[in-house]
Protein backbone atom coordinates (compact mmCIF):
# COMPACT_ATOMS: atom_id res chain seq x y z
CA UNK A 1 0.00 0.00 0.00
CA UNK A 2 1.40 3.30 -1.28
CA UNK A 3 1.47 6.23 1.60
CA UNK A 4 -1.19 8.79 0.73
CA UNK A 5 0.23 12.11 -0.30
CA UNK A 6 -1.19 15.14 1.77
CA UNK A 7 -2.24 18.64 0.24
CA UNK A 8 -2.44 21.49 2.69
CA UNK A 9 -3.56 25.33 2.15
CA UNK A 10 -2.84 27.27 4.36
CA UNK A 11 -6.08 29.78 4.28
CA UNK A 12 -4.77 33.23 6.35
CA UNK A 13 -8.02 35.28 5.23
CA UNK A 14 -10.51 36.16 7.65
CA UNK A 15 -13.04 35.29 4.84
CA UNK A 16 -13.79 32.70 2.39
CA UNK A 17 -15.05 33.49 -1.06
CA UNK A 18 -17.75 31.55 -2.69
CA UNK A 19 -14.90 30.55 -5.57
CA UNK A 20 -12.55 29.58 -2.54
CA UNK A 21 -14.98 27.10 -0.92
CA UNK A 22 -15.66 25.54 -4.28
CA UNK A 23 -12.00 24.89 -4.67
CA UNK A 24 -11.42 23.84 -1.80
CA UNK A 25 -14.35 20.97 -1.88
CA UNK A 26 -12.94 20.22 -5.76
CA UNK A 27 -9.60 19.74 -4.45
CA UNK A 28 -10.69 17.46 -1.35
CA UNK A 29 -13.08 15.39 -3.37
CA UNK A 30 -9.96 15.08 -6.25
CA UNK A 31 -7.50 14.69 -3.53
CA UNK A 32 -9.18 11.34 -1.65
CA UNK A 33 -7.04 8.39 -1.75
CA UNK A 34 -8.07 6.02 -4.42
CA UNK A 35 -8.54 2.93 -2.17
CA UNK A 36 -11.19 4.88 0.16
CA UNK A 37 -13.46 5.63 -2.07
CA UNK A 38 -15.97 4.75 0.79
CA UNK A 39 -13.98 5.85 3.51
CA UNK A 40 -17.36 7.20 5.21
CA UNK A 41 -17.57 3.43 6.07
CA UNK A 42 -13.70 3.37 6.80
CA UNK A 43 -12.80 3.99 10.59
CA UNK A 44 -9.39 3.95 9.65
CA UNK A 45 -9.61 7.07 6.73
CA UNK A 46 -7.75 10.41 7.45
CA UNK A 47 -8.17 13.24 5.48
CA UNK A 48 -5.59 13.92 3.12
CA UNK A 49 -6.73 17.54 2.33
CA UNK A 50 -5.87 19.90 5.29
CA UNK A 51 -7.00 23.67 5.39
CA UNK A 52 -4.62 25.48 7.99
CA UNK A 53 -4.09 28.47 9.92
CA UNK A 54 -7.83 29.56 9.77
CA UNK A 55 -8.51 32.29 12.04
CA UNK A 56 -10.80 31.16 14.86
CA UNK A 57 -14.10 33.77 13.59
CA UNK A 58 -13.62 31.59 9.80
CA UNK A 59 -13.16 28.30 11.99
CA UNK A 60 -16.48 28.77 14.20
CA UNK A 61 -18.42 29.43 11.18
CA UNK A 62 -17.05 27.19 8.03
CA UNK A 63 -19.87 26.47 5.73
CA UNK A 64 -21.59 22.68 6.38
CA UNK A 65 -20.32 21.88 2.89
CA UNK A 66 -16.90 22.08 4.51
CA UNK A 67 -16.95 20.70 7.92
CA UNK A 68 -18.94 17.70 6.66
CA UNK A 69 -16.49 16.88 3.67
CA UNK A 70 -14.85 12.95 4.75
CA UNK A 71 -11.48 14.04 3.40
CA UNK A 72 -11.03 17.65 4.70
CA UNK A 73 -9.43 18.34 7.90
CA UNK A 74 -9.97 22.48 8.79
CA UNK A 75 -8.23 23.42 11.39
CA UNK A 76 -6.84 26.99 13.37
CA UNK A 77 -3.44 25.14 13.93
CA UNK A 78 -0.10 25.78 11.42
CA UNK A 79 0.54 23.71 9.01
CA UNK A 80 3.96 22.64 10.60
CA UNK A 81 1.57 21.51 13.42
CA UNK A 82 -0.16 19.27 11.25
CA UNK A 83 0.30 15.60 12.94
CA UNK A 84 2.78 13.08 10.46
CA UNK A 85 3.76 16.14 8.97
CA UNK A 86 7.82 15.87 8.84
CA UNK A 87 9.62 19.07 7.20
CA UNK A 88 11.82 17.09 4.79
CA UNK A 89 8.81 15.38 3.41
CA UNK A 90 7.07 18.60 2.53
CA UNK A 91 7.52 20.50 -0.62
CA UNK A 92 6.30 24.42 -0.62
CA UNK A 93 4.77 25.38 -3.76
CA UNK A 94 6.06 28.54 -4.36
CA UNK A 95 5.50 30.48 -7.65
CA UNK A 96 9.23 32.17 -6.94
CA UNK A 97 11.03 29.11 -6.56
CA UNK A 98 14.20 28.08 -8.73
CA UNK A 99 12.95 24.93 -9.45
CA UNK A 100 9.50 23.82 -11.39
CA UNK A 101 7.73 21.10 -9.90
CA UNK A 102 8.62 17.63 -11.68
CA UNK A 103 6.55 14.29 -11.84
CA UNK A 104 9.16 12.30 -9.95
CA UNK A 105 8.21 15.11 -6.58
CA UNK A 106 5.57 12.71 -6.72
CA UNK A 107 7.74 10.10 -5.23
CA UNK A 108 9.81 12.32 -2.93
CA UNK A 109 7.37 14.22 -1.24
CA UNK A 110 4.22 13.36 0.93
CA UNK A 111 3.44 17.08 1.88
CA UNK A 112 2.32 19.65 -0.77
CA UNK A 113 1.74 23.15 0.77
CA UNK A 114 0.11 25.83 -1.11
CA UNK A 115 -0.17 29.39 1.19
CA UNK A 116 1.58 31.79 2.83
CA UNK A 117 3.81 29.67 4.91
CA UNK A 118 6.38 31.49 7.17
CA UNK A 119 9.57 29.69 8.78
CA UNK A 120 9.58 27.24 6.01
Amino acid sequence: MTTPRHYVVEHLDVELEAWSKLEYLTIATETRPQSSSNSSNNPNHKPTFHLTSLPRELFENLPEELKGHENLDATMEEVNRLDGLKAEEVCLLDPRAEKDMCPEDGEVFKWFVFGGILGW
